[in-house]
């Protein structure tokens, strides 16, 4: 498991833009500590849920995200986004996962470090399946 101090300090120098953790392994206060070890050293923190949505679509959509989007689409300075409970992107036909695939893979994106949290189950069909938007294109923390 990557420390948080670990994590915070070396993910913008080592551009680890895509990484993620599976839930059932990560220590209890981890991603609270991480957002704030960010917040003191002067990084954007945003954090998107996706069990306070009906769907990905819906998440993205929602009023409260427009911000979090903007920063997607063209992030300019050091920014930590945590998505949590992301197995909702992992079916093939979520098209919001190929959507986000390009925002963060695109070259208009500096500075942005995003994390997964996903369930092993997740964690497979996300970044293990040949077929998946994200398939070896992340960095595991844990």
């Amino acid at each position: 498991m990557v420390s948080v101090e670990r994590f915070i300090s070396m993910a913008w120098e080592l551009d680890l833009t895509i990484c993620s953790l599976i839930t059932e392994h990560t220590p209890e206060g981890y991603l609270d500590v991480c957002r704030d070890q960010a917040k003191s050293r002067g990084i954007d923190v945003f954090n998107l849920n996706f069990n306070d949505y009906e769907s990905p679509l819906a998440a993205f959509a929602a009023e409260e995200n427009r911000e979090l989007v903007a920063t997607l689409e063209g992030c300019r300075r050091k920014t930590l986004v945590i998505f949590e409970w992301a197995d909702a992107l992992t079916p093939l036909e979520c098209n919001e996962t190929f959507w986000l695939r390009s925002l963060v893979n695109n070259s208009n994106v500096i500075g942005l470090v995003v994390v997964f949290l996903v369930t092993n189950e997740g964690k497979v069909k996300l970044f293990q399946d040949s077929e998946g938007a994200f398939y070896r294109d992340c960095v595991d923390l844990n």
